[in-house]
């Protein structure tokens, strides 16, 4: 085998001197990170997405259907509630996910805080545990991830304020999981519908399994979907269901400034045209379709179990970027994509650097967006280097399998026979 084409795993256990300097390198981001969250523990709380389920989880048990408050009793309500940290955002959770925040709410909020802050970060445990299983045992790709969870500004910046992403993370995980292992279907779709259930866009990972033909996560995924949802009637009545897919429907097409999702940077690069609301919509359309066909083009309907992981990783991705809002702490969600595409790669051709520069986008803090010069017009292409990232990551495991379908496709394709035989003929 040449040299150049020698994978970076292949020789990784036979120099432990790369394995102290991974350690380190894993140790000092690990470090790096308790003191970002210790700062923002003690220094500077904010946790207003927290607050923000804990103020609706309570209201909603008072018998307040905060789905239906208008802006100005929604400020007064949060003022007269005396919680030390501000909410930020509406109620825009399913029901039965704020019942379940309910529990929380029954303690006072620094306690409830600190059992969301505990669970969050055992779930963070889980995740890098499961990384050698989805990845075949890889401890290149276990220091990659460890170094992309405590390395990346959008994993600070998710416990930071509080949000929920850590538990889709953690369910869309657990779901990548049981569909390599070739376990129960029934649990990969229920796995996936309680992702669902917090943030119904992610719904997009089910057209692999449509794809693929595997019928019966989808059935799986939709009936525990429509169950949760179900609860939530029981719970709360079928008024707050209505006026919770109102509020939904209605803050999806709102501009929002920090929107960093296809359709945000297009919104807001199109701004000051003529119908630029109208072609940034059917520029997201376009694209989003192309992008989707693209994907599935990808993604062989009967591959080898890496390569449904990383077809699971390519649609995960494209949620991040096709979803109508997309924050920057979503990003922790790439960490699926990431350990596809190092599990993967063959450092070669570029794609190292491609992937180097990938990460770089996605991880670093920064935030051009804060300056009014960056916020409308072409210089909001200029400040999208977030979504940037996101798409590098894709076009890295589309193209990863795509040569993977490739050279498929050369050994099964039949022997040519020689010319002679038909020259003799």
């Amino acid at each position: 085998m040449d040299e150049k084409t020698i994978r970076v795993p292949d020789r990784f256990g036979s120099d432990r001197r790369l394995i102290a300097v991974l350690c380190f390198v894993a140790l000092f981001a690990f470090l790096t990170y308790c003191h970002g969250f210790l700062k923002i523990l003690i220094v500077e709380p904010n946790f207003g997405d927290f607050a923000n389920y804990y103020f609706n989880a309570t209201k909603l048990n008072e018998g307040v259907n905060v789905f239906a408050l208008s802006d100005e009793e929604e400020n007064r309500l949060r003022r007269e509630s005396g919680l030390p940290v501000l909410p930020c955002g509406g109620p825009g959770y399913a029901p039965v996910f704020q019942f379940l925040m309910g529990f929380l709410a029954q303690l006072d909020f620094w306690s409830a805080l600190g059992v969301w802050l505990l669970l969050n970060h055992a779930l963070l445990v889980g995740l890098l545990a499961a990384v050698p299983a989805l990845t075949g045992k890889d401890p290149l790709t276990l220091f990659a991830a460890v170094f992309f969870v405590f390395a990346s500004h959008p994993f600070l910046e998710n416990i930071g304020v509080g949000q929920s992403n850590l538990i889709i993370l953690f369910f869309l995980t657990a779901a990548a999981l049981v569909m390599v292992s070739g376990r129960s279907k029934v649990l990969c779709g229920a796995l996936i519908a309680s992702a669902l259930i917090i943030k119904p866009q992610y719904g997009l990972v089910l057209l692999l399994f449509l794809w693929k033909r595997d019928y019966r996560v989808v059935v799986s995924a939709i009936a525990c979907y429509v169950l949760l949802r179900l609860v939530g009637v029981m719970i709360y009545g079928v008024d707050v269901e209505a006026a919770y897919w109102s509020h939904v429907l209605m803050r999806s097409t709102l501009f929002e400034a920090a929107n960093i999702s296809l359709k945000g940077v297009l919104e807001k690069t199109l701004i000051g045209l003529t119908h630029g609301a109208f072609l940034s919509s059917a520029a997201h359309v376009a694209i989003g379709f192309a992008l989707v066909a693209a994907s599935l083009r990808a993604i062989p309907r009967d591959g080898s179990d890496r390569d449904a992981f990383a077809g699971f990783a390519l649609l995960v991705s494209l949620v991040i970027l096709l979803a109508p809002v997309t924050y920057e702490h979503y990003l922790v969600l790439m960490l699926i994509p990431f350990i596809a595409v190092v599990g993967g790669m063959d450092f070669r051709r570029g794609m190292g650097v491609l992937f180097v520069i990938a990460f770089s986008l996605i991880s670093l803090r920064y935030s051009l967006d804060r300056f009014v010069f960056f916020q409308s017009g072409w210089p909001v292409l200029l400040a999208s280097g977030k979504t940037a990232g996101v798409l590098l990551v894709w076009l890295i495991l589309f193209l990863q399998l795509m040569q993977r379908r490739g050279s498929a496709s050369t050994i099964h394709e039949p022997p040519r026979q020689p010319m002679s035989r038909y020259l003799h003929n």
